[in-house]
């Protein structure tokens, strides 16, 4: 039986376009999970993990100075944890200083 357990997933980043999470449970795939802007520079989404480790980061486009567009990865190598006990389960929020200034411009 594959048990998933939901987790909400947070993070605040200013002049974010789009957010999503990314990691070892979607492939890596950046379109996978987007996460929903819930406020002021917030964004959130719940998703449903299997037990275990997984590694996860963010993916983000933001605005840039002259109408460019940035993208970048945020918490690149953090890991989550997810116990098979479910109502041991935490949720996590991402704080803004793990960004990578790692920069990729769309024109």
């Amino acid at each position: 039986m594959n048990v998933l357990v939901p987790h909400t997933i947070r993070i605040r980043v200013p002049s974010a376009r789009h957010v999503a999470i990314l990691g070892d449970f979607n492939n890596w795939h950046s379109n996978a999970h987007p996460l929903v802007q819930v406020g002021a520079d917030l964004w959130e989404r719940i998703i449903d993990l299997p037990p275990g480790k997984h590694r996860y980061a963010f993916f983000v486009i933001d605005d840039v100075e002259d109408r460019d567009l940035r993208t970048r990865v945020i918490g690149n190598g953090s890991v989550l944890w997810v116990p098979e006990n479910s109502a041991q389960s935490l949720s996590i929020t991402a704080h803004p200083s793990l960004a990578l200034r790692r920069e990729l411009r769309v024109a």
